[in-house]
């Protein structure tokens, strides 16, 4: 889930492009994490990104099943930082 409450509701039907804009509005850190704008200007966590070698890049075009399994390794990853 990359959104809360009616946010999820309502952009359920949507297509991944028009999603992407309210990605970068969301109040979970994660789904910004798919809007290239999350990426300008956030001097700390692209240092983090890179420190810990973590895969996080936006995903502007398409979330293909591709991207998705990327995004799972990902978590797959953040989850073992967290939990060991």
């Amino acid at each position: 889930m990359l959104f809360k409450g009616k946010d999820n509701q309502s952009s359920n039907d949507e297509l991944y492009k028009a999603k992407l804009k309210t990605y970068s509005g969301a109040r979970t850190y994660y789904a910004k994490t798919l809007s290239p704008d999350m990426y300008n200007k956030k001097i700390a966590f692209k240092k983090s990104i890179s420190t810990n070698k973590l895969n996080f890049q936006a995903y502007p075009d398409n979330y293909t099943k591709t991207e998705i399994e990327e995004r799972h390794q990902l978590l797959y990853e953040l989850s073992k930082r967290i939990w060991k």
